[in-house]
Parts: C-alpha cells; structure tokens; sequence
C-alpha cells in the first residue's frame, strides 16, 4: 500500500506508521552513540573531540525526533529528509572527525532511508559503504593500526546495507500492519452498517409496518361502510385517524432511537433522557431511580437497544390505557445482570401467567416486549391487577451473546 491510495484514512495511517518508524531508529541512534562515547571515552587520547561530535550528533537526532512528533507528515517529503540527515552525518565528520559517532550516525542514516524508500535506497547504501571504504582506508595508510583491528574496521560500511534492508523490511511490515487493521475496520464497518439495516428493518416491521397493516385494513373497509353502514364508516374513520398517529409516534421513536443510542453515552443517561422526552410530550410525571455504578456501566449495544426500545414501548403503553398519574422507571445491577423496572399508579389489567397468551387478550405490545427481551437473554416478569397499577420487571444478562437469545 503506497501513499498514492484513494483511502485517505491509509494515508494517514501509512504517513504516521513510517514516522513512527523512522522516530524509533533515531533514538536507537541516540542510544547507540552515548553508548559509543562511554566506551571510546575510556581509550580515546581525545576525548573532547568526542564529546563534541556526540554532543552534535545527539542535538540533530532530538531534534528530528521532535519534528517527526509534531510533523508526522515530514516522511511524505522523504528526499529531503534523508539528505537533511546525510548532511548531518557529513558535519559531524567535518566538524570533528569522531570516527565512532560518524559510523553510528551514518549506519542509522541508512536505516532512515531504508525505513522511507525501501529496497529503492539501495544505491544509496552503495554509495555509503563506498565512502565508508575510503575513509577507513585513509584511517589505516594515516595510522598504525593492527591488523587484528583493521579487520574489524573494515566489516564497518557492510553495516550500511545491512542497516537499510532490516529498515526496509520493517517498512514493509508496518504498511502490511496497516493493511490488515483497515481491513479489519472495514469489515466492522459493514458488519455495523448490515446490523444497523437489520436493526432498522426489526424496528419498522414490529412497529410502524404493523399499525400501517391495521391502517390499510380499515381504510381499505372505509368505502363498503359508507355505502352501507355509515354508523361503522365513523368508527372505521376513528380507527383510521389513530392507527396513522400511532405510526407517526411510531416513527418518530424509531428516529429518536438513532438519535440516542449512541455507544458514547451512558445507559443510565439514556434511560433518564428517555424518559424525560415521554414524560415532556404526555405531562405525565417520571420518577428515575438509577443505580450509580449500573448507570454509568458500559452495556451492549444490542443489550442497550432491547431494553430502551422495552423502556419506551412500556411507557407508551402507559400513555394510551393505563391513566396514570406517575411513573417510576428503576434501573439496578445484580451479578447477573441488569434489571429495568417501569411502575405505574394507573388502572392495571388482569395479567395472565403465560406471556404467550395475552396476544389472544390484545396485548401485543407486552408480547413484543418479552420478545424483544428473550433476543437478548433476557426475561420480562408483568405484575398487574385491576385498580392496583402495573409493575414490568426485564432482567438481561450482561456478557451473554444475543444468539444466546436463539434456543430460548
């Protein structure tokens, strides 16, 4: 992956994986060369010579560290750079003819390059070995130097080629790295968007697509009544006229919970803004009794989701047939899990034991609810009698799989 990518997001991560790179072996410089002075300093008849050139060596590495870490965008003029540190390198020999901080400066010099053109340097660390030769040559015809040493100083400028190709090939494993984190993102990404349409296509089909269904029934009956029930027209037309404000409330919940569920905010202040937008549109009052640690806690998307969407379908409920005067919305953890309570003071219906059978009593929003529950591991518990309020009760556990939801 090259620079030239359309996805700026690869560029931007290439850009800083290289400068990265290239920060990391300057300070391996750094490190290398206080390591050079503290032994040469032991065996040097000149020893402020070599204090300077580290000294000059160490201040132009700090500062391209520094630059790369404000500028990370500094790799993209990567000729410049390398010659900015050739440069470097050339005054330290000219200025002070150190030769062991000159070596380590230019041997990292050709990591740099290695690290921002690759296997392209190659004529490049040529080069470098070449004058590496020569100034080594001219060090043994100037001085007398044993021939056990000499051997070693003359496997110095391989160092320059070998130095490039490990470069080169960590530049190749950071660019291969950021291939395979985008193209994991990537698959997250759909996998996100595919489970935000499904989300998208439960929400319309349990609600808005439901009450559109009864709509059309009744509208599509309207025209036979007129003619020869008119008494039943009116009623038909009643139905009509609620059955498209309950799908407008419908969709505007849906579109609320877009709006709301976002991973960013707390659960507890989801639930708390939930409620407070209920009880703003009915003028019904709401009471939120929020476990501090459960409110703050991070909870499955999935998770999150179920249970505001259970949340605002049981006070819809609680605004369309139970007349009450307040609500009282708990939200607790247990070591299981989490419990979401909805109370109110309203009328109350006979609650059979079998969830399943109150889609027989009409009670289709209480059925979606303990469905919307068992998606996510959960169970709803109903308590209610007539005159005596309704109490809803969901406990879902936390860390559970949603498919965990499938054999229930």
């Amino acid at each position: 992956m090259e620079e030239r990518t359309s996805d700026p997001r690869a560029v931007i991560s290439v850009v800083r994986g290289r400068a990265a790179l290239v920060r990391f072996i300057i300070v391996l410089r750094i490190a290398a060369i206080a390591t050079l002075i503290a032994g040469a300093a032991l065996v040097t008849h000149a020893p402020a010579r070599l204090a300077a050139a580290g000294l000059l060596a160490v201040l132009l590495s700090v500062g391209q560290v520094w630059l790369l870490a404000v500028r990370p965008d500094t790799v993209e003029h990567p000729m410049l750079f390398v010659l900015v540190d050739l440069a470097g390198g050339a005054a330290v020999f000219v200025l002070t003819r150190a030769d062991p901080v000159y070596y380590a400066f230019t041997c990292t010099s050709a990591a740099v390059a290695g690290a921002l053109f690759g296997l392209r340097a190659a004529p490049l660390w040529a080069g470098q070995m070449v004058a590496g030769y020569l100034v080594i040559s001219a060090v043994l015809r100037a001085e007398a130097v044993p021939d056990s040493l000499a051997t070693h100083l003359t496997g110095i400028p391989a160092l320059f080629v070998l130095a490039g190709v490990a470069a080169s090939a960590a530049r190749t494993a950071v660019t291969r790295q950021v291939e395979l984190a985008l193209t994991a993102l990537k698959a997250i990404e759909r996998s996100a968007v595919a489970s935000e349409r499904g989300r998208m296509a439960r929400e319309l089909h349990d609600s808005v697509a439901q009450t559109l269904r009864g709509l059309s029934f009744a509208a599509f009956a309207l025209p036979e009544s007129v003619r020869r029930r008119p008494e039943l027209a009116d009623e038909l037309a009643g139905t009509v006229a609620r059955a498209a404000r309950i799908a407008a409330d419908e969709t505007r919940e849906v579109l609320d919970g877009l709006r709301t569920d976002g991973a960013d905010t707390a659960f507890g202040t989801v639930v708390e803004e939930t409620c407070a937008r209920w009880s703003a549109r009915t003028g019904i009052p709401v009471r939120t009794v929020l476990d501090d640690v459960e409110a703050g806690r991070d909870v499955e998307m999935e998770v999150r989701h179920e249970l505001v969407r259970i949340l605002r379908e049981a006070l819809s409920n609680v605004d369309r047939h139970a007349r009450a005067r307040a609500v009282e919305v708990r939200l607790t953890g247990t070591d299981a899990g989490l419990v979401l309570m909805v109370l109110d003071d309203g009328l109350g219906f006979t609650a059979p034991y079998d969830l399943r059978a109150m889609a027989a009593l009409g009670h289709y929003g209480l059925v979606g609810m303990a469905e919307r529950a068992a998606r996510v591991a959960g169970d709803l518990r109903v308590l209610s009698q007539p005159g005596c309020g309704t109490e809803i009760a969901v406990r879902v556990p936390l860390g559970v799989p949603p498919v965990a939801a499938a054999g229930r």
